[in-house]
């Protein structure tokens, strides 16, 4: 079976994916204003599962705990499972927002292998924490 791509779609692919790249750079840039302006038009790409090892180098290049929350929450959006391996790394980072937006993104990739990581975090200090790993914890409540 052929598929036909139009050129059109084929040139905003291409448009995307550079926009998601130079945006990725931008998030790790210096400057604290244009992280700000990135992180905005973040919302605004569409994302695609081709990305996925673009935003598994910024979460773990550590470039302040602003880029790691929005790479986490794209990686949490996409879903794809190449995420779960450094989403768990950072799970346990000194930021609690990092840790909240993991819990967020783990119980989002629907991986069984998360269940035991969530559960630590419904222990967590931070109250945003373990809201965020609390929706695991009413499957084990419904379950009975």
């Amino acid at each position: 079976m052929a598929f036909d791509i139009d050129t059109d779609t084929v040139t905003a692919w291409i448009l995307v994916e550079k926009e998601i790249e130079r945006l990725i750079q931008d998030l790790a840039a210096g400057k604290p204003e244009t992280r700000k302006i990135a992180a905005v038009n973040w919302e605004h790409v569409n994302i695609s599962n081709s990305s996925i090892e673009l935003l598994i180098n910024t979460l773990e290049a550590g470039n302040g705990y602003n880029n790691q929350v929005i790479a986490v929450n794209a990686l949490g959006q996409l879903g794809d499972p190449r995420a779960y391996e450094p989403l768990v790394k950072v799970l346990e980072d000194e930021n609690q927002y990092v840790r909240s937006a993991v819990a967020k993104a783990l119980g989002g990739l629907d991986d069984p292998r998360g269940v035991e990581h969530l559960v630590n975090a419904l222990k967590d200090e931070f109250k945003y924490v373990r809201r965020h790993a609390a929706p695991l914890k009413s499957i084990f409540v419904n379950c009975g």
